[in-house]
């Protein structure tokens, strides 16, 4: 079942990709700017979504223009890049088979690299499941 949340995650990407197709006649991958992990592309069962309850978000985490929010803890799950600085609510932490450390936040998972903790409330929870 697609949620609204990875609905809101996937719209961006696809029109990217669609307007690119309809400009060159063909379909290209755009390169990412942002900064990610070096990582094997992992299979759609290891991006998730761990269903935390509203009260869990509580670390105040800022981006930058360009950073990305993906479906799962892993750089090849599917995701948008932010066209603005921002702020989104996190919730708690995951440590990916990889060794590197996201964040589930309100806007989806990011990756520990692209976002800063202005308030020092880095949560500290592990997130369920995974």
């Amino acid at each position: 079942m697609v949620t609204a949340g990875r609905l809101r995650m996937l719209v961006p990407a696809l029109t990217a990709a669609l307007a690119a197709t309809v400009l060159t006649g063909t379909a290209s991958a755009v390169a990412d700017p942002g900064i990610q992990p070096a990582e094997p592309a992992v299979s759609a069962a290891n991006c998730w979504d761990p269903s935390l309850s509203w009260d869990y978000y509580n670390g105040h985490a800022h981006f930058s223009s360009g950073t990305w929010f993906r479906s799962g803890p892993y750089a090849s799950c599917g995701g948008y890049k932010t066209t603005r600085q921002g702020w989104a609510m996190a919730g708690c932490r995951f440590v990916n088979n990889y060794g590197n450390v996201w964040y589930h936040t309100d806007e989806g998972w990011v990756y520990s690299a692209n976002v800063t903790w202005p308030y020092g409330d880095t949560p500290t929870r592990s997130c369920p499941g995974g």
